[in-house]
């Protein structure tokens, strides 16, 4: 870390406490050297680049131990909340040094297996008796790293490494296993070195002790940006919303025989047609993405008719209307979700499936009450509670795409058909409800046909015959004269 250049130190000292002075001296005799439990509060100068000639900056009190200095944010005019926050410092130092020296010998496993206990014995319903078989199932990957550890050999490198070793086993099985369901390594290995840290958190407080152990878990790396889709990718989508699987081995459509009643044998790719009652929905939720950008929790709440708190489609019998992105009573939230007119292409499907829930009547009129009230729903009815990225990952992985796509990728899809199709910035930013600073930053991305345009219109002859006739270091005639704009006046080179 870089040391700023102090303009005034001062230092301000905790009380005098024996609990601190006992983890000291541990500390010193199985550490050497100055205790990480002396620390001091010392002010420092503000960057340079903060000084402002209107007022004085202050100066930030810094926590200097052992380990280095860590700025608290505190101004040199509050030095009382500078001197509590030194307090509670040395006081999660001091958990820390007791975790460690006084249990001694504690295993791990010891902690992880009173944790399992004590959660199967607080399961009283249902749900928590499955999350305490889940918590068993964990307990038995933690104590394959952590059992046979001890509290006083952990030290952070020990959680680093862990994750490393979780992800790694974990992506050697699923490509052994293409044809089982990927999930994010990174993310249960956080999950797991949480669930530890809980373990042994709670565990003094079971059994009257009065020391803590932090356990480190490590920040998930950078998120992979979401990307577009291709047709391809989208039409294998929709097919396996209609009981087609992949097959990884052969790079093809998985195929059964059927034997018909008069005896004749056919082919047929739809394999899973049982998938097509529960992938009706996911397919309605795949094609309104793809025309309309709309976001996945607008999606899950979308209903027909006029809402005053939902997110609604309002319609007539031929299908044109508006899609209302917020209730027609609701705020508007920092992402905007404005109102948009049906597109052609969406007029046909709102027909079709408002006359299929019970909005669009035979007779041509709308229904106030439809049989369904939201476009996006289970099979069983009423709406979903929670996300759909698990049941859109199985679709997925049954269409042979590749395990980066989520559901957000399908806006990503429909910003980037439209810019390529050559719709302006200011017609996809009405349509799509996306500001176009944001359509730019993080939605648009160039397809082969875009890279094939700008590479023709760089190379037309008219073009460039147009460019070479623009004098490119000549001011225009009302522009004032800028020093790199004014000829030179001295000595020529010598040729």
């Amino acid at each position: 870390m870089k040391i700023r250049p102090a303009r005034k130190t001062t230092e301000l000292r905790g009380s005098e406490n024996p609990l601190l002075d006992f983890a000291s001296a541990l500390n010193r005799g199985a550490e050497g050297g100055t205790a990480a439990l002396e620390a001091r509060l010392e002010l420092r100068a503000p960057r340079r680049s903060q000084k402002s000639k209107r007022r004085k900056k202050l100066g930030i009190y810094y926590v200097v131990d052992r380990d280095g200095a860590i700025s608290t944010g505190i101004r040199e005019d509050q030095p009382a909340r500078a001197q509590r926050y030194l307090e509670g410092h040395k006081a999660r130092k001091l958990n820390e040094l007791l975790g460690r020296v006084l249990p001694g010998s504690l295993k791990f496993a010891t902690i992880i297996a009173d944790h399992v206990d004590n959660v199967h014995k607080s399961a009283k319903t249902r749900g928590q008796r499955r999350r305490a078989a889940a918590v068993e199932y964990q307990s038995v990957i933690l104590n394959r790293f952590f059992g046979d550890k001890t509290l006083s050999e952990y030290r952070m490198q020990m959680s680093i490494d862990f994750k490393n070793q979780y992800i790694d086993e974990r992506n050697a099985f699923y490509d052994a296993n293409p044809h089982i369901l990927r999930k994010n390594p990174e993310t249960t290995a956080t999950q797991l070195l949480r669930l530890l840290r809980y373990a042994v958190r709670s565990y003094p407080e079971r059994h009257g002790c009065f020391w803590v152990l932090n356990i480190h878990v490590p920040k998930p790396g950078p998120k992979n940006p979401a990307r577009w889709l291709r047709r391809q990718e989208v039409a294998r989508l929709l097919l396996a919303c209609k009981g087609y699987k992949w097959d990884y081995e052969r790079g093809e459509w998985m195929t059964k025989d059927i034997v018909r009643p008069d005896g004749t044998v056919v082919t047929t790719r739809r394999v899973a047609p049982e998938n097509v009652a529960k992938r009706k929905h996911l397919a309605r939720l795949i094609r309104f993405i793809i025309r309309t950008g709309t976001r996945h929790d607008v999606m899950l709440s979308l209903a027909w008719g006029s809402r005053m708190k939902l997110p609604c489609v309002v319609a007539d019998a031929e299908g044109d209307g508006w899609i209302h992105r917020r209730g027609l009573a609701e705020i508007d939230t920092l992402k905007a979700r404005p109102s948009t007119e049906i597109v052609e292409d969406l007029k046909y499907l709102i027909r079709a499936w408002g006359r299929e829930d019970g909005y669009i009547l035979p007779d041509g009129t709308i229904s106030k009450e439809p049989v369904h009230k939201y476009l996006i729903r289970p099979s069983v009815g009423g709406n979903y509670e929670s996300y759909l990225n698990i049941q859109f990952r199985k679709l997925c992985n049954d269409a042979g795409v590749s395990r980066d796509v989520t559901v957000h990728s399908l806006k990503h899809t429909a910003v980037s058909w439209a810019y390529q199709r050559g719709i302006s910035l200011a017609a996809a930013e009405q349509m799509l409800g996306t500001t176009a600073e944001t359509l730019l930053s993080h939605y648009v991305h160039w397809g082969r046909d875009s890279r094939v345009s700008a590479m023709s219109e760089f190379n037309d002859r008219v073009s460039r015959r147009k460019l070479r006739n623009i004098h490119h270091h000549d001011p225009a005639p009302d522009d004032r004269v800028r020093p790199y704009d004014r000829p030179f006046k001295g000595r020529a080179r010598q040729k």
